[in-house]
């Protein structure tokens, strides 16, 4: 039996700077809801960045009484978390780097605005 030990996949300040390029590119594209920004799918993510470590799923209510899926992906490296929020499948903000200085997470709204979800990056 063979197993492999210490083949962590590491992510690059060099992938995340080419997938917030792309999410700067997809974010100029037309929203098909007003009240969600576009961005990069969730698999144009995945081929950058790779799977991520965990992934949490939950359906939020916005102004017009409609449930939108709100997906959250978190990557961990060297005792940091990057979490990167999707709305309807659609990254939303920036990506930030593990040498970002790590901020307190903030609570996400009961009622979702446009632009009021983001990533975040948290110390454990």
């Amino acid at each position: 039996m063979l197993v492999f030990t210490g083949c962590e996949r590491r992510l690059s300040s060099a992938n995340i700077e080419i997938a917030n390029r792309q999410q700067e590119i997809a974010a100029k594209r037309t929203s098909r809801n007003a009240q969600v920004k576009e961005g990069l799918a969730l698999k144009e993510v995945e081929s950058i960045l790779g799977q991520p470590a965990r992934v949490e799923t939950e359906k939020r209510p916005i102004l017009v009484q409609k449930n939108l899926e709100v997906t959250r992906w978190y990557y961990e490296q060297d005792g940091k978390t990057v979490e990167l929020v999707f709305v309807d499948g659609n990254l939303q903000g920036t990506i930030p780097t593990f040498e970002q200085a790590p901020s307190a997470p903030v609570a996400p709204p009961k009622v979702i605005a446009p632009g009021a979800l983001q990533t975040n990056v948290s110390q454990h």
